[in-house]
C-alpha cells in the first residue's frame, strides 16, 4: 500500500522532458508521472532488485515503456554517464528513518523506510550529480527531520524555494513536507 506522501509528491510535479526518481520502490510515482504525461520520459532507479522488477513488471503491464525505465541500480552510483545525460527534474520519497532503527522482519520495507543503502545526503548528492543547471528536485521527507534535509541540500548546493507542510487534520502536528 503507498502512503498519501506519494501521491502528493506526484501532484507536486510539473512539466518536463526528462525525469528521474531516486528510490523508486515499486514505481509508484514515476507511473504516475508517466501515465499523467508529467513528463517525457521518466527514468526510475532502484537498489532492492525485488522491487526493481515489481516497477518493470508495473510498467509493461501499464503500457508506459516508451515513457518510462527503471533500472536496478544505487542511487549514490548514478550518474547523467550512465543514464542517458541531465534530467529536468529528480523527485524522491526518500526513506525517513535513519538507520538504525526499529527492525521490521520485511528486509525490502526495512530499505525503504530506513537509511541502509544511504542517507538524505546521498539523495540531495545524487540530485544534484544528475539535474541540469536550473533543474528542480522535489521530495517529501518527515517535518522533525527537516533540518537533515536542509543541511543535506545545502551541502549539495540545492536551496529549497517552496515548502508545503501537510497536516492529516487541523488538530494534528505536521505528517510531512514537501519541498
Amino acid at each position: 500500500a503507498w502512503g498519501s506522501d506519494s501521491y502528493l509528491l506526484a501532484a507536486r510535479l510539473r512539466r518536463g522532458k526528462r525525469a528521474c526518481e531516486l528510490g523508486c520502490g515499486t514505481g509508484v510515482v514515476s507511473l504516475l508521472a508517466a501515465a499523467f504525461d508529467k513528463f517525457d520520459h521518466v527514468c526510475a532507479l532502484e537498489i532492492e532488485k525485488e522491487s526493481a522488477d515489481l516497477a518493470a513488471r508495473n510498467v509493461e503491464l501499464n503500457n508506459l515503456g516508451a515513457k518510462m525505465t527503471v533500472h536496478n541500480i544505487d542511487i549514490r552510483e548514478a550518474h547523467p554517464d550512465n543514464l542517458g545525460g541531465y534530467f529536468d527534474c529528480v523527485f524522491s520519497n526518500p526513506p525517513y528513518f535513519a538507520h538504525p532503527g526499529p527492525e521490521s522482519p520485511d528486509s525490502i520495507r526495512q530499505s525503504a523506510r530506513h537509511e541502509i543503502h544511504g542517507g538524505i545526503a546521498d539523495f540531495c548528492a545524487a540530485a544534484a550529480r544528475l539535474l541540469k543547471y536550473g533543474g528542480n528536485f522535489v521530495c517529501v521527507y518527515r517535518p522533525d527531520r527537516l533540518v537533515d534535509l536542509f543541511c543535506a541540500m545545502r551541502e549539495a548546493r540545492l536551496e529549497p524555494k517552496k515548502i508545503c507542510t501537510v497536516y492529516a487534520d487541523t488538530k494534528s502536528k505536521p505528517a510531512f513536507v514537501l519541498v
